[in-house]
């Protein structure tokens, strides 16, 4: 049976932890640069500190889940508000229009996150002292790149529970 998991408690999981400058700027640039999933990793993150252990075919599971609305929604919607900070940022109402598209992508964010939640629920999953989900989405390559993060990561997780 499935650890109860909901989509309210690893919506604040994702605050509490994507406050601090250094794991967002991590997130955001394997998001950038690796095409990472930043709702994906703070799942994967916030499964660790439930110690619940996924497989590499769970991990595609969550993908396919997770993929065609971020396609279709929310990655469109960040690069037209980024396009919008570089391009327009002189229009009379920039600070409205990029808070209301803010918003609407943080509710998309929230529907990417209730996806990875539901797509859970239909899995068998199996406790682990020490899991890393996050090894199965991001390389040891990209990892290394960041040796203090685990760290960090391993401190916040901690706190937060």
């Amino acid at each position: 049976m499935p650890t109860a998991i909901n989509s309210q408690a690893f919506w604040q999981f994702s605050l509490d932890i994507y406050r601090h400058p250094q794991v967002a700027n991590t997130l955001l640039e394997w998001q950038d640069t690796d095409d990472k999933n930043v709702n994906l990793c703070l799942f994967l993150l916030y499964l660790n500190t439930l110690n619940i252990q996924l497989s590499a075919h769970q991990l595609m599971q969550l993908i396919a889940a997770l993929t065609p609305f971020n396609k279709q929604f929310t990655a469109p919607l960040r690069a037209l508000r980024a396009q919008l900070k570089k391009q327009y940022f002189t229009l009379p109402h920039y600070e409205t229009m990029r808070a209301q598209m803010l918003a609407t992508e943080l509710s998309f964010e929230q529907q990417e996150q209730h996806l990875l939640v539901e797509a859970y629920h239909q899995f068998l999953t199996h406790h682990h002292a020490q899991p890393d989900n996050l090894a199965l989405y991001i390389s040891d390559r990209t990892l290394a790149k960041k040796p203090d993060l685990n760290q960090t990561l391993h401190q916040l997780i901690h706190s937060t529970e």
